[in-house]
């Protein structure tokens, strides 16, 4: 039966996927550009059996190759609406008459493997307007990938044995076409990148001057308020810092020069802060009498310079999260891009995209396909407290007292923890996509009171915009567990995307026969390697090329010459006499060491007759 099977095992046939790297997601960093691109490098993975041995000389290659890349946007709801808008679509070949990759018989690692793992590395350019990835209720925006992939055999015709009849069908010459499953990813966009470890982040605030929501409505109170430029949702601080700077609105009643004090204006002069965290809710008055009477004496101090016209007794404040919707596409965002020309239509019939959402099919199968334009928001508060309330604070004693000074007021509110849950009120990132639009506004409710009114609280609501985002983080992420399969992306491929080549490896040559250095024996030995030793004048003279002298010829006791000494032994002591003196009458101080070491030999000189020292003859 095994035999039966391989038989009609069909050697072209190969699984084909494709891997990518950095978890399968791009980061883009700032607002949409049309003039910047990202680079997602990935790899086509091909899988195919292993030759028998009777095939081994035969080889096959990948004739084409080339993927498919796109990215859509789909809306949908409940009554049967569906629209289909394609976004990017791009077909990248990367095969070629000179090109083509060649597959081994055998798996060079391990010969016996019965599977060839081939991988195909390549780099994705995207445009740097694509909106990020997103799936909601009634929209999603997706991206991904396909490959296609041709194989055959390198040459048409092989010989085949006569009584291997039942390979007949391994040395089939046809080709054979494979194409991947569509492989997603997603974008991911970004505000700024993160701050360095180390460092603190850069802040940015942006002031609004706030005006009531309700027209023609007469504020008791005018309001400046500062918010971040942009909120990180994700930030290391994790709440939204909020400061309101709060003066009293004059009475038409009250002339400009009926107080004292001239009235400021900017927000900056001479404004009093008070700090509230998010987790209070009331100002306690101080329990001591001393700071209760300084305060009670600087107010009435400040009552003399400041008339007080209206007092805040409660502040709240949350954010509100909007999501707008359209069943059709916002002509801002056709005439913003480069949108494809090929359009799907609504049935699938022309121009269909690549494995739409499940809500297509069922909208193809609905009673009104031909429904009018939808257009819906939807409103949802965050940064609420735990109770699912919205965050009040309230001021101790009659309120806070607003004149004609400005009143600074800080306000902590903390950023909910991440939660899939649809209670959470954590707010999302700013999104701006064609069929949707995510934006956040800061809600303000104040209750004031009148000095001159009967204890009539009066509410006003105030909305300033504010934007939330993410940072890219500039170290890897702790989710990202799988290793890459291949090299950095400088190491693939140049800057212009051209796959970069292999370095031919250095021709070889044999070790260079170096001659082994050949030792004198005549060569004096070292003075640092050779220890002192005294040896007899025979094997000085058997070893030394001319006769050396001895001791006695060279220094006699009486400094006469010894009848022993040779002509030559009298020319050498001759001229040790001569250095002596040269050394004697030197200015170098070093003479009587000379004098000494000369006397310490010469009383030594009858112990050892006929004897020279190794150091004696350096010294000449």
């Amino acid at each position: 039966m095994a035999s039966l099977f391989a038989a009609h095992l069909d050697y072209l046939h190969a699984k084909i996927h494709i891997e990518f790297c950095n978890d399968a997601q791009v980061d883009m960093i700032g607002g949409y550009n049309t003039g910047s691109s990202y680079s997602l490098p990935d790899h086509i993975m091909l899988s195919l059996p292993a030759l028998p041995e009777n095939l081994r000389g035969r080889l096959r290659e990948i004739q084409q190759l080339e993927i498919l890349v796109e990215g859509k946007a789909e809306y949908f709801d409940q009554e049967g609406r569906y629209t289909p808008f394609r976004l990017f679509r791009e077909t990248i070949d990367l095969s070629g008459e000179t090109t083509r990759h060649q597959i081994p018989s055998e798996d060079p690692n391990n010969a016996q493997s019965r599977q060839i793992t081939v991988a195909i590395p390549f780099d994705l350019r995207l445009p740097g307007w694509l909106p990020a990835s997103q799936a909601l209720d009634l929209t999603a925006t997706s991206y991904g990938v396909m490959a296609k992939a041709r194989l055959g055999w390198t040459s048409p015709f092989m010989m085949v044995p006569r009584k291997s009849s039942s390979n007949r069908s391994l040395a089939s010459y046809h080709t054979t076409y494979l194409s991947s499953e569509f492989t997603r990813f997603s974008i991911q966009r970004h505000r700024r990148l993160g701050p360095v470890a180390g460092l603190a982040p850069e802040r940015q605030e942006r002031h609004f001057a706030l005006k009531p929501e309700t027209k023609d409505f007469d504020s008791p109170v005018e309001c400046v308020v500062t918010v971040p430029d942009w909120v990180d949702v994700n930030g290391e601080e994790k709440s939204l810092k909020v400061s309101l700077r709060l003066r009293a609105k004059r009475p038409a009643a009250i002339p400009e020069t009926s107080t004292p004090r001239q009235r400021s204006t900017t927000p900056s002069e001479g404004s009093d802060e008070i700090d509230m965290l998010g987790s209070v809710t009331e100002l306690d008055p101080p329990e001591s009498d001393e700071p209760t009477r300084d305060r009670s004496d600087s107010i009435d101090k400040a009552a003399l310079e400041d008339p007080i016209y209206t007092k805040v007794v409660e502040l709240g404040m949350e954010v509100e999260e909007s999501e707008r919707y359209s069943s059709a596409i916002a002509p801002t965002f056709l005439t913003a891009f480069p949108i494809p020309v090929a359009q799907p239509s609504q049935d699938g019939s022309e121009h269909p995209l690549i494995e739409p959402a499940p809500q297509a099919y069922l909208a193809r199968t609905g009673e009104n396909p031909d429904l009018e334009r939808f257009r819906g928001e939807r409103l949802r508060p965050c940064l609420l407290a735990d109770d699912g309330s919205q965050r009040n604070f309230w001021f101790a004693g009659e309120g806070l007292e607003l004149g004609d000074k400005w009143r600074k007021i800080n306000i902590v509110l903390p950023m909910p923890a991440e939660s899939r849950s649809s209670k959470s009120t954590r707010p999302k990132a700013d999104h701006d996509g064609p069929f949707m639009r995510i934006k956040h506004s800061l809600k303000i409710r104040v209750v004031c009171k009148n000095v001159d009114s009967d204890g009539k609280a009066v509410s006003v609501i105030l909305s300033t915009p504010i934007r939330f985002g993410t940072s890219l983080l500039t170290l890897p992420r702790a989710s990202s567990t799988t290793q890459p399969s291949l090299p950095a992306y400088v190491q693939l491929f140049h800057e212009n995307g051209d796959l970069r080549q292999c370095d031919p490896l250095p021709l070889y040559s044999g070790p260079i026969q170096v001659a082994a250095p050949v030792i004198s024996s005549h060569a004096p030995p070292s003075p640092s390697s050779t220890p002192h030793r005294i040896s007899s004048s025979k094997e000085c003279l058997s070893s030394s090329p001319f006769p050396i002298p001895s001791y006695d010829s060279l220094f006699p006791r009486s400094r006469a010459q010894s009848p022993l000494t040779s002509d030559f032994g009298s020319s050498l002591a001759d001229a040790g006499q001569s250095h002596r003196r040269v050394r004697a009458d030197s200015p170098s101080g070093s003479s009587g060491y000379r004098e000494d070491v000369e006397s310490k030999y010469s009383s030594s000189a009858p112990t050892l007759p006929n004897t020279v020292s190794s150091f004696s003859s350096g010294l000449h």
